[in-house]
């Protein structure tokens, strides 16, 4: 009986395809946004422990500790080694003159602990050379890109190893191309050493924006944590409780949330707009087949098992064309330096939930139809 009326079946697919395509589409764009929200926390892998100001709010929330913080924090029992890392935006001074704002990184000099993990070009030994910064591969190719002529929508190349910027008046020279995650606070990434980077930042006070720490071996993590923020009124925190507390200010208090889910609540809409109305023109027309079976000794219940049982089938169908539809986007984007799609498991299962609620929904509108049929009408 579904799939029988091709027009109308092919009609309620469509527009369950729509829907799921929208909803996957954006929530996987979403998951990748907050992807890039604590990229740092992803990045720097032999970090357990990150060290920041009490009031922090995410990652990239830059509220500087004194520098005497990174000395209480090594003497807390259980702490294996602790480092210096630094974060924060400047600008940057091409050759061709022009000036750029980035993201500027500072590691520790010695371990190069938060380094970032795959090098292009150069090694990250480079870095301890004299004034060696090393930049990622969109910041090279597109932020920092040199351009030929005097006109800025004119020809460009990328910026090459070996050349010079400044970075506040002073001078840097690129030893290194990197890939690496994309970042939420700013256009262009550049790292060097935490030495380095202090004497390229604007003086002030406090510059230490984080600590990070390990264990020793056998000791757990929490109870670290827990004696680091006892010890030096500091707040101390697993890269994972650091994530949750980054997703959860872009997802309620920044505002991001809010806006994916509009937009999902407007593909929900159109699914069950669209569905809803094929699906009560698709009962309708074959309410004599359902008078049928009723006059057969089908009852109602049955014949309403038999509707959600069609729109199942028909909001899986819809879920898995527009899964396809939007994994073969997130294959089109996967080299962008724009966008950054992810589709995590839980995005599967609740995006699955999401369409079979839109599918049962939309066929609510026409049960009581089915309800109400008098089985006579078979006779008439």
């Amino acid at each position: 009986m579904l799939v029988g009326d091709r027009a109308k079946y092919l009609g309620i697919v469509s527009g369950l395809t729509f829907a799921a395509l929208l909803i996957v589409q954006q929530m996987g764009i979403f998951c990748g946004f907050l992807a890039m929200t604590y990229s740092a926390a992803n990045r720097i892998p032999q970090a357990q422990i990150w060290v920041a100001d009490p009031d922090v709010r995410f990652i990239g929330d830059s509220r500087p500790m004194l520098d005497a913080s990174l000395l209480r924090v090594r003497s807390v029992p259980g702490v294996a080694w602790a480092v210096p890392y630094y974060t924060g935006m400047i600008r940057v001074r091409l050759p061709d003159g022009r000036g750029e704002s980035c993201v500027l990184t500072g590691i520790d000099d010695s371990s190069l602990i938060g380094a970032p993990p795959e090098m292009i070009e150069g090694t990250i030994e480079d870095l301890r050379a004299s004034d060696g910064v090393i930049i990622d591969k969109r910041t090279a190719s597109e932020v920092f890109a040199v351009h030929l002529t005097d006109d800025p929508d004119g020809p460009s190349r990328p910026i090459r190893v070996g050349e010079v910027i400044e970075i506040n008046d002073q001078r840097a020279r690129v030893v290194g191309i990197c890939k690496t995650l994309l970042q939420i606070q700013g256009e262009a990434t550049v790292f060097t050493t935490f030495t380095r980077a202090i004497k390229y930042a604007p003086f002030e006070r406090r510059q230490l924006t984080y600590i990070l720490a390990a264990t020793i071996d056998g000791v757990a993590v929490p109870e670290v944590c827990a004696r680091i923020e006892q010890s030096t009124r500091l707040a101390a925190f697993t890269p994972e409780e650091f994530r949750d507390k980054t997703y959860n200010f872009f997802v309620y208090k920044g505002g991001f949330g809010v806006f994916f889910g509009i937009t999902v609540l407007f593909g929900v809409i159109i699914g069950v707009g669209i569905a809803g109305q094929m699906f009560y023109s698709f009962v309708h027309d074959n309410l004599r087949y359902f008078a049928t079976l009723k006059a057969m000794g089908a009852g109602s219940w049955r014949l309403v098992g038999m509707v959600v049982l069609q729109a199942t089938v028909a909001g899986l169908m819809g879920w898995a064309l527009g899964l396809g539809l939007a994994a073969l986007f997130g294959y089109a984007v996967k080299d962008s330096d724009q966008i950054v799609f992810v589709i995590p498991p839980a995005l599967l299962v609740g995006s699955a939930g999401l369409m079979l609620t839109i599918s049962w929904l939309s066929a609510m509108l026409s049960i009581r139809t089915v309800i109400r049929l008098d089985p006579g009408v078979v006779f008439k």
